[in-house]
């Protein structure tokens, strides 16, 4: 139900909901904030004719007007927004007296026969030369993409490409390094965490520092401090240093003009170096690693003010001129097919939800994504945390529960999220969720149920490799 009460002269607009045999206020709309053309308070209809955008906090009530007007507001900025303005013409005359002249309709596509791409690639001949291909060596089986039209877009789609990945990784173990001091205490090494183990005390390689490293991207890593950020091949060592950027005077004095009054947070999070969250993306488009330095020069969770920056660096070139559309957690983001993912900071919004900030690398764009709507909600009184990680190619969510001591994890596929597993922590030592940071990085491509994780407890980092009681 949708109350009017511009003629109360409160400019407002009410959408209320009807279940279990109550009514309760849904959103309340203030019409004076529409600040484009004329003003929504006049003499004009005004209806509510739907929504638009996935569930949760993505969604936009769509009003008309009979002025010819279609307005959008955002429920998570509160914001007003004309979308279609039509003019009057000889065949098209507005009426404040009548009801607005739109509606909404949804498209759906869907494939009613299989393209000739597809039916080639079904065929039971093309089965036994997927079969033959996935058992030679990668340089051999990309030279089979001369053969024909056919072998080249088998060889090239993403179907028989995940398919040679999981073949190849049958029978191998997950390889899991660790980063140490570089020879001579210079800059940094990888090895592998036995080898690292057994060896590291009795040379001298363990870090006397706090360090974060990012999970690899196109075969790099990033390794963080408080002061620099390196970009390592871990099979090479080649690496590449960028310098913590330093913000002009004008920036720090309008930092310390919001501090006045407040309390600058400062977290000392297992994934963060200083007041600093970088991480590392991929350029698809001119083949160029970048790293993205987001850094919190206010963060007051009492009153919810905040302030960040966030530049982004390559090689040759570097953009400061970019801002997420809300703030982040301290959890390191997912990578996944070209862009960044982070978790909302919900305790720096008035609104009490939480949503993922993307950011594509190639198009240098911030966006956003819904959350799970099991999880979207957040409460100040709830022990539960989530964050966002890639597992087998896909952006999943994980919210953390310290209470039942499990890790419920959904996976986005297709522009749906869906239950992928539910891992239970509860009686493994040293895995406690309430004392412990436990990131899930890996499935073992041998066995679903073997799980790498990450387990942070301020500076102390473990790695390990366990079989969790957890179901799909």
């Amino acid at each position: 139900m949708v109350r009017d009460l511009r003629a109360q002269n409160s400019g407002m607009m009410e959408i209320w909901n009807y279940s279990s045999s109550d009514w309760s206020l849904l959103h309340s709309i203030d019409l004076s904030r529409h600040l484009e053309g004329d003003s929504l308070l006049g003499p004009q209809i005004i209806r509510a004719i739907g929504y638009f955008g996935d569930c949760g906090p993505m969604e936009k009530v769509i009003l008309a007007t009979s002025n010819g007007k279609v307005i959008t507001y955002d429920l998570l900025s509160r914001t007003l927004d004309t979308i279609l303005a039509i003019p009057e013409t000889s065949f098209y005359k507005t009426d404040k007296q009548y009801a607005p002249r739109f509606s909404l309709f949804k498209e759906s596509l869907a494939p009613v026969h299989k393209t000739n791409v597809e039916m080639a690639l079904s065929s039971p001949l093309t089965k036994v030369i997927k079969e033959i291909l996935l058992r030679l060596p990668g340089d051999f089986a990309t030279q089979f993409k001369l053969v024909s039209k056919q072998w080249l877009s088998l060889i090239e789609s993403g179907s028989f490409i995940r398919s040679y990945h999981a073949h190849n990784n049958m029978d191998r173990e997950p390889r899991v390094m660790l980063v140490g001091k570089g020879p001579g205490g210079l800059g940094f090494s990888f090895a592998p965490s036995k080898k690292l183990l057994r060896d590291g005390p009795s040379q001298g390689a363990w870090l006397d520092t706090k360090v974060v490293c990012s999970k690899p991207c196109h075969g790099r890593n990033l390794i963080s401090t408080v002061t620099e950020d390196y970009l390592y091949n871990p099979s090479t060592g080649y690496h590449h240093n960028y310098h913590a950027v330093v913000w002009p005077h004008q920036l720090r004095r309008r930092v310390l003009a919001m501090k006045h009054g407040n309390v600058c947070t400062l977290e000392d999070h297992a994934f963060t170096v200083g007041n600093k969250n970088a991480c590392l993306g991929l350029n698809m488009l001119k083949q160029e690693h970048v790293v993205v330095q987001i850094f919190y020069h206010l963060k007051d969770f009492e009153s919810r003010q905040y302030f960040l920056t966030c530049s982004v660096i390559g090689l040759t070139s570097i953009q400061h001129n970019l801002q997420p559309h809300l703030p982040i957690n301290s959890m390191p983001p997912a990578y996944v097919a070209g862009v960044l993912y982070w978790m909302s900071e919900p305790r720096l919004l008035e609104i009490h939800k939480r949503v993922i900030v993307s950011f594509d690398v190639t198009k240098m764009m911030f966006d956003l994504v819904p959350c799970p709507s099991p999880i979207a909600m957040w409460s100040d009184t709830s022990p539960c945390q989530a964050f966002v990680i890639e597992l087998e190619g896909m952006l999943c969510s994980a919210p953390a529960d310290p209470v039942a001591e499990e890790l419920d994890i959904w996976k986005l596929e297709h522009g749906r999220w869906d239950r992928a597993y539910k891992v239970y922590l509860k009686g493994w030592s040293g895995y406690s969720l309430g004392e412990n940071v436990v990131v899930p990085l890996l499935v073992d491509p041998r066995d679903e149920e073997n799980w790498v994780f990450m387990i942070r407890q301020g500076a102390r980092l473990r790695t390990c490799m366990i079989l969790m009681g957890c179901y799909r």
